[in-house]
């Protein structure tokens, strides 16, 4: 009697002994890491730990070390690639300094601006959305109450009404992958809540 198992699907991700460097500090070593498709993953530790340099190691944002620094391969479109740029599209990442880079925008955009530019993953809405696609934008609007904030300027939002924004826009473009850096920081329980919900009904799917 043989028994068949079928072969796993390659990893959304795939760290290699990998090794991440900023301004010249080894902030990551050596690190092995996999991530199969249907997992969700929590990185804690203290302030300082890595945790934001690894999410931007996953993201693309940062690439391993030049000289011995291991091998990044991506599986989120059912082919591997080396390459951040050829999956851009099926990744999704919401962090503080993405927050901040909105913010040193020159052009007034309103909460309503940002969340539709979600579906393309562009800081700029370049495309006509279908009717289909503006409905799930205010479906989602409603679910995580951004209704009132869709016609204010970003600037004026608080950093949890920007964060939930942001996030409600990663989730417009049913990423692959979403990557989440300090996620409910400025909300309180219940919107926290609300907001995990949703992710988890994403992750779900």
């Amino acid at each position: 009697l043989t028994a068949y198992f079928p072969p796993m699907p390659p990893p959304l991700v795939h760290l290699d002994n990998v090794s991440g460097s900023l301004a010249g500090r080894c902030i990551l070593h050596g690190v092995h890491w996999r991530w199969q498709p249907g997992e969700s993953w929590a990185v804690l530790g203290a302030n300082g730990s890595g945790k934001s340099t690894f999410l931007r190691l996953i993201a693309g944002e940062l690439h391993p070390d030049p000289v011995d620094g291991g091998r990044r391969t991506y599986g989120l479109d059912g082919e591997l690639s080396t390459s951040a740029v050829d999956v851009r599209e099926h990744l999704a990442f919401v962090s503080p300094e993405q927050q901040e880079r909105y913010l040193n925008l020159e052009w007034l955009r309103t909460g309503r601006d940002v969340l539709l530019t979600g579906f393309h993953q562009t800081d700029y809405l370049y495309r006509r959305l279908t009717a289909q696609q503006q409905a799930a934008a205010g479906k989602l609007a409603e679910e995580l109450r951004l209704s009132p904030l869709l016609l204010r300027d970003v600037q004026t939002l608080s950093q949890g009404e920007f964060r939930r924004l942001l996030i409600a826009r990663a989730l417009l473009g049913k990423p692959r992958v979403l990557l989440l850096d300090e996620p409910t920081d400025g909300l309180d329980a219940a919107m926290r809540a609300t907001l995990l919900a949703a992710v988890q009904r994403a992750a779900e799917t």
